[in-house]
């Protein structure tokens, strides 16, 4: 979704039904208390890279 992929294109690429795909925004949406896709997607790109973040703290140890 971040990347600007349809529900369609998500549920192709992962090998997974359109319902499933749906089944996820809506868990998503409720756990996020998001009332659109639009919104979770602005959420997600706004929280910090916490990949990263781990990477330096694990080099760091």
């Amino acid at each position: 979704m971040c990347a600007g992929k349809a529900a369609e294109e998500i549920a192709e690429s992962q090998g997974i039904r359109m319902s499933t795909v749906r089944t996820h925004i809506k868990n998503m949406r409720v756990k996020t208390g998001s009332a659109s896709i639009r919104a979770i997607v602005h959420r997600v790109t706004r929280m910090p890279q916490i990949v990263s973040t781990l990477r330096i703290v694990a080099a760091n140890e």
